[in-house]
């Protein structure tokens, strides 16, 4: 029991450090990124749902595509990408 109190304390502990800056994608985009982990991982864009995009395929050619279309249709096919990457 003292072990499961030891762990549960340093994971609280551990994530009272970590704060979450959610801001859109993109504009008009409701797909969210954490602008704080960015701050610290820029290689790595978090988004909800535990999904990542590398930052360097984002820059180099997701972007493009994605504006390309409309915000409402660029979501979706940014999330079927995610999903299957």
């Amino acid at each position: 029991m003292k072990y499961i109190l030891l762990i549960f304390l340093f994971v609280s502990i551990s994530f009272l450090g970590i704060s979450q800056n959610w801001v859109p994608l993109f504009t008009g985009s409701s797909l969210m990124v954490d602008a704080d982990a960015l701050k610290y991982n820029k290689d790595v864009m978090r988004l909800p749902k535990e999904q990542v995009i590398k930052s360097s395929d984002w820059n180099g050619y997701l972007r493009n595509l994605v504006l390309k279309f409309p915000p409402a249709t660029s979501d979706s096919i940014l999330d079927g990408i995610i999903r299957f990457h």
